[in-house]
């Protein structure tokens, strides 16, 4: 026999911790998908609320004009929303 003599029980150690480090790997791996999952669907209704929002301001500020058709008065408040809101002055 060459090499130092392993105590009783080695080969299971080592099998027993890999197979440990393997299921914690994969729980890591899905804990990290979950998170990711849930952070998209919640800034997917971030940007709903947001776009709502919007359509009530605009709506807000529509009227029926002379002629009978739909007037949009642009007034400074509604035009600084929309102008903060896309990132361009």
């Amino acid at each position: 026999m060459t090499g130092a003599a392993r105590p009783p029980g080695w080969y299971l150690t080592r099998r027993l911790a890999w197979r440990l480090a393997a299921v914690m790997l994969a729980s890591v791996m899905l804990a990290a998908a979950a998170v990711a999952w849930r952070t998209v669907a919640t800034v997917r209704s971030l940007d709903d609320s947001a776009l709502q929002s919007q359509a009530r301001l605009v709506a807000g500020q529509l009227s029926v004009g002379p002629d009978g058709r739909p007037m949009l008065s642009r007034s400074e408040p509604l035009a600084a929303v929309f102008n903060a809101s896309d990132g361009r002055g």
